[in-house]
Formats: C-alpha cells, sequence, structure tokens
C-alpha cells in the first residue's frame, strides 16, 4: 500500500493506492479517497502508550546496592555485628547491624557521598531493603550504631573497640564458604609463626610460636623441619 498526495485548489489531498504486477510490469491502482492532509492530522490522535499512562512519582538505585545488600546478607554482616555488639538480645531500637551494612555498601559504592550519607541513602533502595522507614537513617543514628563498635568507657578510662572481633567473624564466616585450597591455608599458617628468645639463667632458648600441628607435618612432608627447629645456646 501506498499514500499519495495531490494539491488541488491550495489544499493537499490523500489518496491510497495498492502495486500490483500485471504483464510483467508494476501498476498503481487507486484503492480509496482519504481526504484533505490538514484534516487528516487534526483528527488524527495516537494512541495513548502503557508508560504515558503510568503515575511515575520517584526512582530508586537499586541495582549495585542489591547486589552488596545480598552479598552482606550472606556474610551475616547484621547477625555479626548485632551479635557480638549487642549484648543485650532484646534490644530496642534499630539494629546497628543494618545501620552499619548500609554506611559499608555506600562506603563501598560511592565513597565520595560520605558527608551526604543520609541523602544519598534516600536515593537508594537500601531502606526497602532494610525493612526500615527513611527516616531512620539520620546522621546521629549512623554514629550511634558505630558507638555499639568502638565507645569510650568512662567509668574504667579506656576504649572498647569490637571491629577486629567482627572482622575475624566476618573473616571466618568467608572462609567457611570459600575455603582456601591446602597450600595457601599452608602459607597463610606458616605467616603468623614467630621466633622468640627466652632467657633462663645463662642459656637462651629459641621457640617458635603459633606453630600449628598441621604446619608442622607439612614442614616434615616438605623435609624442612629443621627450619623452625628450637634450639637452646649459652647466653653471650
Amino acid at each position: 500500500m501506498a499514500i499519495k498526495r495531490r494539491k488541488r485548489g491550495g489544499h493537499v489531498y490523500l489518496e491510497e493506492y495498492k502495486t500490483t504486477r500485471e504483464g510483467g510490469k508494476v501498476v498503481s491502482k487507486f484503492v480509496r479517497y482519504i481526504g484533505r492532509e490538514d484534516a487528516q492530522s487534526d483528527s488524527y490522535k495516537p494512541r495513548k502508550k502503557v508508560i504515558d499512562r503510568l503515575d511515575l512519582s520517584r526512582s530508586y538505585r537499586a541495582g549495585d546496592v542489591r547486589l552488596l545488600w545480598s552479598i552482606a546478607e550472606d556474610l551475616g554482616f547484621i547477625q555479626i555485628i548485632d551479635g557480638i555488639c549487642c549484648s543485650d538480645p532484646g534490644l530496642n531500637g534499630v539494629s546497628p547491624g543494618k545501620l552499619l551494612t548500609v554506611w559499608a555498601i555506600n562506603r563501598a559504592i560511592d565513597p565520595d557521598s560520605a558527608t551526604m550519607l543520609e541523602r544519598w541513602v534516600q536515593t537508594t533502595d537500601l531502606p526497602y531493603l532494610a525493612g526500615l522507614p527513611v527516616e531512620v537513617f539520620t546522621k546521629d543514628a549512623f554514629l550511634f550504631a558505630l558507638d555499639f563498635v568502638c565507645r569510650e568507657d568512662k567509668t574504667a578510662a579506656y576504649i572498647t573497640d569490637l571491629s577486629s572481633r567482627i572482622d575475624d567473624a566476618l573473616y571466618h564466616r568467608w572462609r567457611k564458604s570459600h575455603p582456601l585450597p591446602a597450600a595457601d591455608m599452608f602459607l597463610r599458617d606458616l605467616a603468623v609463626v614467630q621466633r622468640v628468645e627466652v632467657r633462663f639463667g645463662n642459656e637462651v632458648k629459641t621457640w617458635y610460636l603459633n606453630m600449628t600441628d598441621s604446619v608442622s607435618a607439612t614442614l616434615k612432608e616438605i623435609g624442612m623441619s629443621a627450619l623452625f627447629k628450637e634450639e637452646t645456646r649459652l647466653a653471650g
């Protein structure tokens, strides 16, 4: 089908034609008269698309934050932080683990927004994933959650820092799901072995600390036990 335009008396008229083949030639035949072009454009109204009928109020950053939230859930971020930092299992209020997990995701994917953390969270899917109203994510709430991890005990005059316990728990949780190959485990355990010298009277003894049975067995197997042989010598 084809639409042809014909100008008559200052107006353009539309006609519909079809193309056929007759006797080896292509012939265009009139099908119907459509009417004036300007009249058609005035009366034509395009059909609304579905997207035009949607009331889109706001969009939220979802891709990377959902991926990191899923990883944090698999590693048990919230449970580990709350379990170590909150001595009271019936703690009321917002979970420090949730707030600190949200903060960690922010630092991982958008560290430049640290000074605008509250506003940044509002633009993401994190409040929905955490199951908390967006109003909860305030500067004071994040700092309060951080106090559960590291805080000063003014009565005892010392600082309680639980970050190393959290780090260790997360590491073991990760390694439980993703165990190291045997060779890597051997090198990891070997890296913490330390040599110390202890003096007893006129003798100095050499000991190797943190030497596990598995490391000793591997060293013996590869013929290198002598490298870590405990010795005794006279003090100089």
